[in-house]
């Protein structure tokens, strides 16, 4: 093959259906655990029951993850869109889009991010979750 015939990286185009990719594995390795993503952190994984919790919108537990809207920056910014910010019930959360489901007004969370959700309630202090800073 030609080396000045051969399409540079900028042309490539790959085609690629994580979902299916996934759900092609779990099917093969005869794996029934779910894939899902945890709202505060952000992180995707195989969790199992009992790795995660699904929080109601209401959830005190969620009160240290709302956004300061005073603080915010203009919306259609970069670091407006850069925040991960998620309205539920009409207040703005910084929360992981995946990691909601508005059907049932349910939110994941991993295991590790309650333990710091719930002492980040008890303290009255924010934590620091994962990829997503609050």
């Amino acid at each position: 093959m030609d080396p000045r015939t051969k399409p540079r990286p900028g042309q490539l185009s790959l085609n690629v259906n994580k979902k299916k990719m996934i759900t092609d594995w779990k099917e093969s390795m005869d794996h029934f655990a779910e894939i899902r993503t945890c709202a505060t952190c952000g992180r995707e994984q195989v969790m199992t029951e009992g790795e995660y919790h699904l929080l109601d919108f209401a959830s005190p537990l969620l009160n240290c993850c709302k956004a300061d809207i005073n603080r915010l920056h203009a919306k259609n910014s970069l670091k407006y869109d850069a925040l991960h910010l998620v309205t539920l019930n009409k207040e703005i959360f910084k929360l992981s889009e995946r990691g909601v489901d508005y059907a049932s007004k349910k939110v994941t969370v991993c295991k590790t991010c309650r333990v710091k959700l719930k002492y980040a309630q008890r303290v009255q202090k924010a934590p620091i979750l994962g990829k997503i800073m609050i």
